[in-house]
Order: C-alpha cells, then structure tokens, then sequence
C-alpha cells in the first residue's frame, strides 16, 4: 500500500480536505462550534487521492491499532497508530492510506482562531503547530471523549456551546503551549472580577438561562478577552462559567419543580437543558439524586 500511496501523491491534484468515504457516526458541522470542528468517523481500507488541509487537524485513534501511511509534501511515514495515539497535521497537502477499517476522532482546528489565542497569549499571532505523528497525550484524549459524549447527549445546539467553547479553549491553550513552534506563556497570576463586572455577568446569566450561553457573550459583558474571563471567573467565585451556568440552571429547576405546576421534560428546556435526561443527568451530579427523588424528600 505505502508504494501505491507515494504513486497516488506524485500523480494526483490537490482536492477535497476530506477525500474519504466520510462514514461519519458523528459531527459537529450543524451545531457549528466556533473554530473547531469535530467528527468521529469510521473509515474502511482507503487509499486516498491528493487532498488539502485547510485547518489544523488532531487524529485521535479510538479503534484498533492501525498502520497507518501517510504522505506530506513528498515525505512519506508509516507507523502503527495505537488506541489513543495523536496525530497533528498541519494545513497542507496530504495522500494517506490503511489497510483495514480504522475509527478515529478527528478536530479541525482554524488557523485563525490559534492565530487569535497566540496573540491573547504572547501578544502577536505567530505560531505553527509542528507535525506530530503517532504520540500520546493525555489531556488531548480526555478533550476529545469529552466533546464526543458532549454532542452525542445534545443533538441540537441547545446547551452545547458553553460548554464546547470552555473545551476548545482549553486544547488550544494546551496545543500552542506544548506544540507550538513559539510555545505560549502562561501567567500564574489569576486576578479577580471587580465587583461591578461579576455582578454583570451573573444577573446576566440568571436574566438568560434558558438560552445557549457562549463564553464570547459572557467574556464581552466583563470587557475581557475569552481567555483571561474565566480565569478570572474561577479565581472570583471558585468555579467555572460553565459550571457555575449549570449549578444556577438546577436552581431554577428546583423551584420550579417544588412548585409542581409543570412536567419535568418542560422544566429541563425552561432552565436551558436539552432534554429531560440532559436536566436529570445534570441535577444527580449536583445534588446526587434525580428530580423525582429531589420531589419526594421535598
């Protein structure tokens, strides 16, 4: 296979940024994430045409180990990908190829927006992740089991950004620290919110909790950077955005649930949640039991 893959790269033109049989299980091109793309997909035997990346790309193996071919500007490498190994490919032209099925999460990440958080970080916005092929790494892994279960529990947007938005910023803070050509620095200092900024996030937020919150909207009430927010967010309150939008939206689900005028499917989308099971799932991790159990001890 690795002889017919070179062929293929020496003859063929550039095409598609994803020149396969695109068996997608999952992705996240309807939700549209802001600068990340995430698919997992399960792919056949292939051998690839010419393609070209337009964004950063992070293989995640979540299969069977794979050989794996693969071709970058005429410089050919072969490898056995193991289960969770990491690839990072760069925007470029690629032929790559295996021989058995292989399933993989992949996260396209736009050069852009890297190009945004180098700039928040080191104040200018030049960077280049270098090409890894076959590496682990762990927190990478987590991120990207996470978006998945993440999307799989939501299959509409509704509830998803806030917490997509904490993620991408997190792996990519993480990529243009560890994998970056000009490694990021990070301020160990973490400075409050004044008083004037909390409290215009969080009447914010109990103003709109019935609707998807994004760090961006939250970030700009505090006329702060998404980065430096909730860093600041977590140093003033002891928590996340995130975490803190979810503990309100219980909150209001326990009201609303005590009073006893309505279902708890309707209650779950009044506080911003997905769907019934999305609030129950939710309401257990915070409270440690579920609504019904939460009714009968009220």
């Amino acid at each position: 296979m690795a002889e017919q893959i070179l062929r293929n790269y020496q003859t063929s033109r550039a095409g598609t940024s994803n020149p396969f049989p695109q068996q997608f299980q999952l992705s996240s091109s309807e939700i549209n994430w802001p600068g990340i793309q995430l698919c997992h997909e399960v792919q056949p035997a292939c051998e690839s045409p010419k393609f070209h990346l337009e964004d950063y790309r992070l293989a995640i193996n979540v299969g069977q180990p794979a050989q794996i071919n693969i071709i970058n500007n005429g410089k050919a490498q072969s490898d056995t990908v193991d289960f969770r190994d990491l690839s990072i490919m760069q925007p470029s032209e690629y032929v790559v190829g295996w021989a058995h099925t292989v399933e993989f999460l992949t996260i396209d990440i736009q050069p852009d927006f890297l190009a945004r958080q180098a700039e928040i970080l080191n104040g200018k916005p030049n960077f280049e992740l270098q090409p890894h092929f076959s590496t682990q790494d762990h927190l990478i892994f987590q991120i990207g089991r996470a978006l998945q279960t993440d999307l799989q529990n939501h299959s509409t947007a509704a509830g998803s950004r806030l917490y997509a938005e904490t993620m991408r910023n997190v792996l990519t803070m993480h990529l243009l620290r560890h994998y970056s050509s000009t490694p990021a620095k990070l301020s160990n200092r973490s400075h409050q919110l004044s008083k004037t900024q909390l409290q215009l996030v969080t009447d914010y937020i109990a103003a709109n909790l019935t609707q998807d919150l994004s760090l961006q909207e939250l970030a700009a009430i505090a006329q702060l950077n998404q980065y430096q927010f909730s860093r600041m967010f977590k140093a003033s309150i002891g928590t996340s955005p995130y975490r803190y939008v979810i503990q309100q939206r219980i909150e209001h689900a326990k009201q609303l649930l005590q009073q006893g005028n309505l279902p708890t499917s309707e209650i779950a989308l009044i506080c911003g949640f997905s769907h019934q099971s999305h609030l129950n799932r939710h309401f257990k991790q915070i409270t440690g039991v579920t609504p019904k159990v939460f009714l009968r001890q009220a």
